[in-house]
């Protein structure tokens, strides 16, 4: 009973220490202007990415318009009927979505959050493993670090960086719906207001979710090496080798065991159970933040085996 009733302080001071290490990267975050940067950097990529879906939005009005001999217009959004009627945005939406069943219900949904939301699933990944390779790398090449672990474990060091970006990503991809949401109000026609902002907010969970594994991702290697500029390049290679991973098992791992397994291990075997109506994403979302805390593992291994 005595030993029980030592651990559990020892439990406590742990999950506090964590959580100070997290309340500290950010607070530096906040200090050094980085975090500013990462918020600039994600509504930057939202931009761009708004603007070409508008852009790809307007030339299909623009064909169909000749087509049917009417008038082209300069903001695009007033022939959507039009393009769902015929089936060109059907087509479209399967493509990005992957599964012909969704279709309607992203039908029923703004073009402009759909398509955000399309692009962050594919952006996201590096842009979050490029904040986890600046959790540790800096402060190892500085060897700052040293005086951090002096007051606490590396596993609640490893483990509160990573809460800490994760905190700062998901207040980026909030930040970041700013750009779609000016793109549709201010520059398409015919888009309801209220119901673009709440869709748009109502989508960043499932995008904050996805961004957990690449964060773990980038912090492992910036666990490894103490050059930061080679932690973003060994994590944009371990997100690129996910995707091809996970394209060859598909291609490849037909119905075998193994092909099973490393769908469930890799993030993209649960990309899919993010899209949909209700809450049936929480399931897919809660194993990608346990995907994202199995991938923080071989930093922690490589953090504590390092002489600081």
């Amino acid at each position: 009973m005595s030993a029980g009733a030592k651990a559990t302080p020892t439990a406590m001071q742990s999950i506090r220490d964590t959580f100070l290490v997290a309340r500290y990267h950010c607070a530096r975050a906040l200090r050094t202007r980085s975090a500013l940067n990462l918020c600039a950097l994600f509504v930057l990529c939202a931009t761009g990415m708004s603007v070409a879906f508008r852009q790809i939005l307007k030339t299909m009005e623009n064909v169909a318009s000749q087509s049917l001999g009417v008038p082209q217009v300069d903001n695009p959004g007033t022939m959507f009927d039009t393009l769902r009627n015929q089936g060109d945005l059907d087509l479209m939406f399967e493509g990005m979505i992957g599964n012909a069943a969704l279709v309607e219900w992203a039908m029923s949904l703004p073009y402009m959050t759909i398509t955000w939301v399309w692009g962050g699933m594919g952006l996201v990944p590096f842009l979050a493993a490029a904040v986890g390779a600046e959790g540790v790398a800096p402060d190892l090449s500085a060897r700052t670090i040293r005086f951090e672990a002096m007051r606490t474990g590396r596993l609640e060091i490893v483990g509160g960086r990573y809460l800490g970006m994760c905190l700062l990503v998901l207040i980026a991809i909030t930040l970041s719906v700013v750009a779609p949401f000016c793109v549709a109000v201010f520059w398409m026609a015919d888009q309801p207001v209220l119901l673009q902002i709440t869709s748009l907010l109502a989508f960043v969970p499932r995008l904050w979710l996805w961004s957990l594994p690449f964060v773990a991702l980038g912090l492992s290697c910036s666990c490894l090496v103490q050059n930061v500029n080679w932690a973003r390049l060994g994590s944009t290679i371990a997100t690129v080798f996910t995707w091809v991973a996970s394209s060859l098992n598909a291609y490849f791992g037909d119905d075998a065991t193994w092909s099973t397994l490393l769908g469930l291990l890799l993030p993209q075997g649960w990309l899919g159970d993010l899209w949909g109506p209700g809450f049936g994403w929480t399931v897919g979302g809660m194993v990608l933040g346990a995907i994202g805390v199995a991938f923080v593992v071989p930093g922690y291994f490589f953090l504590q085996r390092r002489d600081l």
